[in-house]
């Protein structure tokens, strides 16, 4: 396994945040559809921390742990 992720291209960083606006600004209503959207988002979120940093995602569990080890600043923003 090579040591870091290879990088996303500048595309693929703008679809990511621009899919992230979109869907925050989405579920800002208060129905099914916006609570389902939250937790996708949830989800995603901590996958693409790690793609836009060049960094392995290990699951969840793992990911955690890390920033909590590394990164504890960015804990709260989950």
């Amino acid at each position: 396994m090579p040591l870091n992720p290879a990088a996303l291209s500048a595309n693929e960083i703008q679809l990511r945040r621009t899919w992230c606006y979109k869907m925050l600004k989405r579920i800002s209503q208060r129905d099914i559809e916006a609570d389902y959207r939250r937790v996708w988002l949830l989800y995603t979120l901590l996958e693409d921390y790690f793609a836009l940093r060049q960094k392995w995602y290990l699951g969840s569990k793992e990911s955690w742990n890390w920033l909590k080890t590394y990164e504890h600043r960015y804990l709260h923003g989950f």
